[in-house]
């Protein structure tokens, strides 16, 4: 029978014998008397109660702690005892016979043996939940670190472009000490010139190859390529130097050029060098400060208020704002500052993101435990949304701001090239955008709000939604709408009623954008601004889409972020609204080519900043954000398009216009003095008032970005 009951227990907790036995208790120090209680035995306990209507037991003791079992001498009428030797001391106890105190003696023989196998199992089991959390923990961390660095579009170069410019500059002293051989017709100076070509041109293309600077890139392939040239020429002249004057004197000649090109060589990969290391190193030092502020607890946790620290990231915020306009008004102006730039920028990210991590973890989260991170931690859950926004809007200020360092190596010894203005203005636009992110999510922050879930509550369960609410992917879909709109009203122009520039055909363009099949053909600048509205059209229906992956993964995520979500419909209307503007400039018969590329570039910071905003709540490793990151690119490279066509249009318009002038010219030059100088003082004053304008229309144009944008993505000032 007791074979059959042990074998046939359903759970640990079900009750496999009761009844009543006497347990001696002490009274008042070393007294004791015997108490007649109810007893219930299960798998792994012996609970004692008063009696068999109680619910909560006077007494519990595990089964596995029992080490030994005998029969207790005759007390009294006490005269079936019996006891169990524990850890904790003797328990004394005793049956109403003889029978019954077998049974419990019997049972609880049987039961001990396999209490302990319960208890050892559950251990184990205790043991494997905590290591697969930790796992889990670990890999999380890891794939967020790798996920920052994959924002940030990180090349992993061994050394950075320094030490290849090093190397580089190594292999041209040499050359130097090659030539003066071949000067001095020393002994195999042939071989070692041809030699030393050889080695300079694997370490200029390998240093070509990670430099992200096109002009240096190509100052380092002309250069070296102009220098291999000379070399060639300098060996064949030392052929016959030894007995040819004329030739002796063209090969000191070369050799003297060499000198000076090896030398200005130098001089760039010196300055490069410097100028990339530094901003290899910050953008490192950010890279640093993500793997040590999200990976690991800080090293010390200052202790100081939250609202104090909250105030410390709102000042490093403020800075940060105004070393981003700084690098957009001046880098491009002082292209030698640009290291210095980016060293700026990096140490306040650095302290901001080591000040997030401090303000998560004074607000009693710990972004490593396995619990927050498996979901099972008693966490509030406004409290966890509020600062996981947080550490999502500081890991986006620091892709953008890598981004921007990115571009900002590109700029050293440019032209001055509108394609990289205009690229460095969307990325400094871009990095200012995530930082007003970063400020709405730290405002968001109740630093008075409790940590843990409070007592009855479910979360936010919210049942009605507030008269302004805001639904995202409802908002993005009617802009989607109205796009469609707009590019359907592109095969109902007139095009006589247009102005003639923005139809001529442009020869010879190659393009591979949504909206024209790739090729070589000619474009009008009409043609580049229809594809750009129409990828437009894909650009936003895949923002809906990450916003639709957002609202799943978090069905409140508007309602607990009414900043944010109003962001993101301000920044979808502004798409839909500039990409009808576009419509309007295209068609207009009073527009040119210079509104059409100023419309354009409306349209592409309208994408970015709504991009950004959609980078704050979405998983960058979803196929529905890498689908849009890819569209937002598809957006810039319409642009760019867009640009080259009118450049081409207006480039053919001016040959038409120089063409004039010139016969205007000839006409001048017949003409008398006074009628020459007179033109030349209308064309300075010409160029004195267009100057004029362009400088007004700059700082009109900074004001006009600082009252849109500059009061945060939220429009909360």
């Amino acid at each position: 029978f007791l074979f059959l009951v042990l074998e046939t227990m359903a759970t640990p907790d079900k009750i496999i014998k009761e009844g009543w036995l006497y347990r001696e208790e002490s009274v008042q120090g070393s007294l004791s008397t015997w108490k007649k209680r109810w007893n219930v035995l299960t798998l792994l306990k012996l609970q004692c109660f008063k009696n068999s209507s109680e619910t909560e037991p006077i007494s519990s003791l595990p089964v596995a702690s029992v080490e030994e079992m005998a029969y207790g001498a005759n007390i009294g009428d006490k005269t079936w005892a019996f006891s169990l030797t524990t850890p904790r001391g003797l328990v004394k106890l005793a049956a109403m016979d003889e029978a019954e105190r077998e049974s419990w003696v019997s049972t609880l023989r049987a039961l001990v043996p396999k209490a302990k196998v319960e208890i050892a199992k559950e251990m184990l089991l205790r043991k494997a939940k905590r290591k697969a959390n930790l796992e889990l923990a670990q890999q999380q961390i890891k794939e967020s670190i790798e996920s920052i660095l994959r924002d940030s579009k990180r090349v992993g170069v061994l050394g950075g472009f320094k030490s290849y410019a090093d190397a580089l500059a190594e292999n041209f002293q040499a050359l130097l000490r090659a030539i003066d051989l071949v000067s001095a017709m020393g002994l195999h100076s042939a071989r070692q010139c041809a030699y030393t070509i050889s080695s300079i041109v694997d370490a200029a293309n390998s240093a070509a190859a990670v430099c992200t600077n096109r002009a240096i890139q190509d100052e380092i392939v002309v250069r070296t390529r102009d220098i291999a040239v000379d070399t060639a020429n300098l060996l064949g002249h030392a052929t016959t130097a030894s007995h040819d004057k004329a030739a002796q004197t063209s090969m000191y000649e070369v050799i003297e050029d060499i000198q000076e090109q090896v030398k200005e060589i130098l001089e760039i990969l010196a300055a490069s060098g410097e100028l990339q290391q530094e901003m290899d190193e910050a953008k490192a030092s950010i890279e640093m400060a993500l793997e040590n502020s999200f990976a690991a607890p800080p090293a010390e946790i200052v202790e100081t208020e939250v609202e104090k620290t909250m105030e410390e990231l709102s000042d490093r915020a403020k800075v940060l704002s105004t070393t981003i306009r700084n690098i957009a008004n001046n880098a491009c102006v002082t292209p030698d500052q640009v290291g210095k730039f980016s060293q700026d920028a990096a140490q306040l990210m650095c302290e901001l993101l080591d000040g997030t991590s401090l303000v998560a973890y004074q607000s009693g989260i710990d972004i490593n435990d396995p619990e927050y991170l498996a979901g099972t931690a008693d966490i509030n859950p406004r409290k966890k949304q509020q600062v996981e926004s947080l550490l999502a809007a500081a890991k986006g200020f620091a892709a953008a701001t890598t981004n921007m360092i990115d571009l900002l190596k590109q700029i050293p010894r440019q032209e001055d090239d509108e394609n990289l203005q205009f690229r460095l203005s969307m990325a400094t636009r871009s990095a200012d955008n995530a930082l007003n992110a970063f400020n709405c999510a730290t405002a968001d922050v109740d630093t008075s709000l409790s940590i843990h879930t409070p007592a009855g509550s479910q979360g936010y369960g919210v049942a009605e939604f507030p008269d302004d609410y805001v639904d995202g992917e409802t908002e993005l879909l009617a802009s989607l709408d109205a796009i469609q709109a707009t590019v359907a009203k592109f095969s109902v122009v007139d095009i006589s009623s247009t102005n003639p520039e923005l139809t001529r055909a442009v020869e010879g363009m190659e393009y591979s954008i949504p909206g024209l099949s790739g090729g070589t053909g000619a474009v009008t600048v009409l043609d580049a601004a229809k594809a750009m509205c129409g990828t437009a059209v894909t650009f936003m229906s895949n923002a809906a889409n990450a916003q639709k992956e957002i609202k799943r993964i978090d069905p409140q995520v508007y309602l607990k972020d009414p900043a944010w979500a109003s962001g993101v419909v301000e920044a979808a209307q502004s798409v839909a609204d500039t990409t009808n503007q576009m419509y309007e400039v295209s068609v207009s018969p009073d527009s040119d080519v210079q509104d059409i590329v100023a419309a354009s570039r409306c349209v592409n910071e309208a994408t970015a900043r709504l991009v950004a905003f959609t980078r704050v709540k979405g998983d960058s490793s979803s196929a529905e954000q890498q689908t849009l990151e890819e569209s937002a690119r598809d957006m810039a490279k319409a642009a760019n398009f867009v640009v080259e066509v009118a450049k081409r249009a207006q480039d053919a318009s001016d040959v038409e216009k120089f063409a004039l002038q010139d016969k205007n010219m000839a006409q001048l030059r017949k003409g008398t003095t006074k009628e020459q100088i007179k033109k030349e003082f209308e064309a300075q004053a010409e160029i004195a008032k267009l100057e004029a304008e362009l400088e007004a229309a700059r700082q009109y144009l900074f004001k006009l970005r600082r009252a849109i944008h500059g009061g945060g993505p939220s429009g909360s000032q």
